[in-house]
């Protein structure tokens, strides 16, 4: 079966325009405070302001420029194949079912899914499909999710001592709980012990409120996505 589909580098996006904008804020900061020299203050700021808006107005248009890469998925009775294409180059990721370790499948948001998988040599492969940066042709990124979990399932029926874990993702995990409860614990206490003191934290505690919702939601949205792969793996291997 050949699949095709496009993945995006977040971590690199993220991490490059975090960069981007952190060193421009402290050169601001420097040039201004240290320096005195509000002429390269003035152009660190522009450079600050200038990646926010390009961020909010033209953050679609700049990931599918430098962060989308194409992506196919061989898959065959005992191993599935991940050939990532970029600037007419290829590189292959061969990967046996049997060395699969485990697997999580996570709703990122409406507009990405994200696959993670562990093999027993240690090494950990994450691919996030976009919903709406992919090629007309590509196949949806759900249906390439419940083929992978699918084929996994077969595997399992067949392998009952050694068996693939189908693992939460970290939003409906133990661990993701926890987060939300101390989110939710910080926000009553700084609602108790700053608020009421503190008029103008009123905007901060907006924010850590809608945090913890949006927070919520992917946690309820990745507990019921979770359940239905797990009972459709199940499924499959009964």
């Amino acid at each position: 079966m050949l699949l095709n589909t496009s993945i995006v580098l977040r971590k690199t996006f993220f991490y490059t325009g975090s960069f981007i904008i952190l060193t421009s804020a402290f050169s601001g900061f420097l040039f201004t405070k240290v320096y005195h020299n509000n002429i390269i203050a003035s152009i660190a700021l522009l450079i600050l302001l200038g990646c926010i808006v390009g961020i909010i107005f033209f953050g679609k248009i700049m990931i599918k420029k430098f962060a989308v890469r194409s992506l196919q998925i061989k898959i065959d009775e005992s191993s599935i194949c991940f050939i990532k294409n970029h600037a007419n180059k290829s590189h292959i990721i061969q990967v046996s079912i049997k060395d699969i370790l485990w697997y999580s499948m996570e709703i990122i948001n409406p507009k990405f899914y994200d696959l993670k998988v562990k093999l027993t040599s240690g090494k950990k492969l994450s691919f996030s499909f976009p919903q709406d940066l992919s090629e007309p042709a590509d196949n949806d990124s759900l249906e390439i999710l419940e083929v992978i979990n699918a084929k996994i399932g077969e595997f399992n029926k067949q392998n009952e001592l050694n068996m693939i874990e189908l693992k939460p993702a970290f939003a409906a995990s133990f661990a993701g709980k926890v987060v939300l409860l101390v989110l939710i614990f910080l926000t009553v206490f700084t609602y108790i012990f700053v608020v009421n003191t503190v008029k103008s934290s009123f905007l901060g505690l907006f924010f850590a409120v809608s945090a913890i919702i949006q927070l919520y939601i992917r946690r309820k949205n990745n507990i019921d996505f979770y359940n239905k792969m797990y009972k459709a793996n199940q499924l499959l291997g009964n």
